[in-house]
């Protein structure tokens, strides 16, 4: 059996040489045209047979071992962000105001490296893989949505699909992919507070929304404490508006926020806890308060409890550490659009920071830069898992 790690370090340069061009060129969910042209050719470069007939940008290709047997997709999320680049690097965007922020183009890469790898080991494989370059994460219910509409786990039918993401609280060689949940419902909300406007010089005459909502942002903060401390939950407000004049008190404020939970329980705690809030405000200022807007497009990603310790023993094979619970869990992942359809899947996410602080900015961050050397551990991690699923040596 060929050495994983060994392929992994003789393709690295040539796995950030692609990551750099991909970062370069970035392109926002939908329209990935010439990063999903980019990566056909890489695929025919390395002697795979790339498919483009999709109605997204997308991109995919099966690689066939030796005997038949099972079939594994490794899939890689593609688009890129809108946030105005300020890194710094050498190699950074050329397109104004888009960036990989959160890492697609490094899972690209590393993708793009596994195939490199398992194409050198073809004929040491029992059964095919099929690689998914997938556009639109970014885009709430639309990038692996339609990728299964367009038929993504058929021709050959997928038995089994893995996925990973870069994360920059974690250094570079450790690894997580716990049994279950592995990432959140990603539930946005909205709390409009209607009061009774009038003139600033005579609050008396009205009833003062604003003053309500900032107490329902302290009553939301304090949800936290109300809640299981064993289901893991988050619900954090990112927006108040109210107004627009200086002497006006507005008729309404509104707060928007988002939830993030990892099971059904935690949900609905967090929803009945918001509806709590809303009667409070109502009977303290006065006042109307309606929740809405309280639902996720994307269900949490669950990595199959049934294979999850046959995945972490490919993970050791490569990575020198492995962590449990991390912070990242808390994100969305259209992954689960893939498990939706009752296949099993693996989810992992692995570190991309060192000792230098540039690289601890968080995703999202126009600042983002993740360490390269990352790139080829994570080649390592989608062929290693392929090969043990498809060889059964987990």
């Amino acid at each position: 059996m060929s050495n994983v790690k060994e392929l992994a370090a003789r393709y690295a340069d040539e796995m950030i040489a692609t990551r750099r061009h991909l970062h370069r060129h970035p392109e926002l969910g939908g329209k990935e045209e010439k990063t999903a042209a980019y990566i056909a050719d890489r695929l025919r470069d390395i002697g795979l047979a790339p498919n483009t007939n999709y109605s997204q940008h997308a991109c995919s290709a099966v690689l066939e071992g030796k005997k038949g047997g099972k079939v594994i997709m490794l899939r890689a999320d593609i688009d890129a962000l809108p946030i105005k680049e300020e890194s710094g690097v050498p190699f950074a965007s050329e397109n104004e105001g888009v960036m990989h922020a959160c890492g697609h183009d490094v899972h690209t890469a590393a993708l793009l490296g596994a195939a490199r790898i398992l194409w050198d080991m073809r004929d040491e494989l029992n059964g095919s893989v099929k690689f998914c370059f997938q556009p639109a994460e970014e885009v709430k219910g639309i990038g692996a949505c339609i990728m299964v509409e367009d038929g993504i786990l058929e021709n050959p039918k997928v038995d089994f699909v893995m996925g990973a993401h870069v994360t920059p609280s974690l250094p570079v060689g450790t690894v997580t992919a716990e049994a279950g949940p592995a990432s959140a419902y990603p539930d946005s909300f909205s709390l409009t507070v209607t009061g009774v406007g009038c003139h600033g010089s005579a609050p008396q005459n009205g009833k003062d929304p604003i003053r309500a909502a900032v107490a329902a942002y302290g009553m939301i903060n304090d949800l936290t404490a109300k809640i299981d401390a064993l289901e893991p939950h988050l619900i954090q407000v990112c927006a108040l508006n109210a107004g627009s004049v200086f002497n006006i008190i507005p008729a309404t404020a509104t707060l928007g926020g988002t939830v993030r939970t990892l099971t059904p329980k935690s949900r609905e705690l967090c929803r009945q806890g918001l509806l709590q809030v809303c009667r409070a405000v109502e009977e303290g200022y006065g006042v109307k308060c309606e929740l809405s807007g309280f639902g996720a497009a994307t269900p949490p990603v669950v990595n199959d409890p049934a294979y999850a310790p046959l995945g972490q023993a490919s993970l050791r094979k490569v990575a020198p550490r492995m962590v449990a619970f991390n912070a990242d869990q808390l994100g969305g992942e259209d992954f689960s659009f893939y498990e939706q359809t009752g296949i099993p899947g693996f989810f992992v996410r692995y570190g991309v920071a060192n000792e230098d602080e540039a690289t601890h900015y968080p995703l999202h961050n126009a600042r983002f830069c993740p360490d390269e050397s990352a790139i080829p551990l994570a080649a390592s991690i989608y062929a290693q898992v392929a090969i043990d699923y498809l060889n059964g040596q987990d």
